[in-house]
């Protein structure tokens, strides 16, 4: 439930900055929306005293939307034909600095009490750059990295991504409450993390390929049709 908090404020919150920054040039609007998305959910998150989306959601207006920045920043620089092919090798960067914020992110839950609050802000964002510098990977397609990010079986895992994500964290969770604790067998921590990852991905198939794929060919032809 709290992605879709987040998700009513993006859709709320993008089609006003267009209305806002309409007169604006097409770059400036292109760094003015992205900086304002960077920087007004992190200034409301400290002065709304932070955000919690479990087990209690209270996600103060913008604080959720700080992480779209990068997508909308690079569908700009995708959309203006902005690319450097060297962009590439920062996505390179990338890979280092998910590791590390996920190893970060780690460490602190398994020592709660080890560390200050602003910890896991940090470890998230590291974690978060790296994703977004993986982005950088569409400046240069012929990277090899991209050329595997662009295998066939990844870009089929790609196209259902969003149906899969709605679907996977109940699933986890009704796994978890099943099979109890693994109390330190891999054999069951294995089937626990196994059984709701892949019923989670058929799940996610099933509904794209009869719910969603059918809506964007009908919205297709109707666009075909305009033409």
């Amino acid at each position: 439930m709290w992605s879709l908090v987040v998700e009513i404020h993006f859709y709320l919150v993008l089609p006003l900055l267009f209305l806002l920054t309409k007169p604006l040039s097409a770059k400036t609007c292109l760094w003015v929306i992205s900086i304002f998305l960077f920087a007004v959910p992190n200034v409301v998150q400290c002065v709304a005293g932070g955000t919690t989306f479990y087990p209690e959601i209270n996600d103060s207006f913008f604080t959720g939307l700080s992480l779209f920045c990068f997508g909308v920043a690079l569908a700009g620089v995708d959309n203006l034909k902005l690319w450097n092919p060297r962009w590439s090798r920062g996505a390179d960067v990338g890979w280092l600095l998910m590791l590390a914020g996920l190893a970060g992110l780690a460490w602190v839950r398994m020592n709660p009490s080890a560390h200050a609050a602003i910890t896991p802000y940090l470890f998230s964002w590291t974690f978060a750059i790296g994703t977004g510098c993986l982005l950088g990977y569409a400046a240069n397609p012929h990277n090899l990295r991209a050329r595997w990010l662009c295998s066939s079986w990844l870009r089929w895992c790609g196209i259902i991504s969003y149906e899969w994500y709605l679907f996977h964290q109940p699933m986890i969770y009704w796994s978890r409450e099943f099979f109890g604790g693994a109390n330190g067998g891999v054999l069951k921590y294995s089937v626990i993390i196994a059984v709701p990852l892949v019923t989670s991905l058929a799940v996610a198939a099933l509904i794209y390929k009869n719910f969603s794929l059918p809506i964007l060919k009908y919205g297709r032809s109707q666009k075909s049709a305009q033409k």
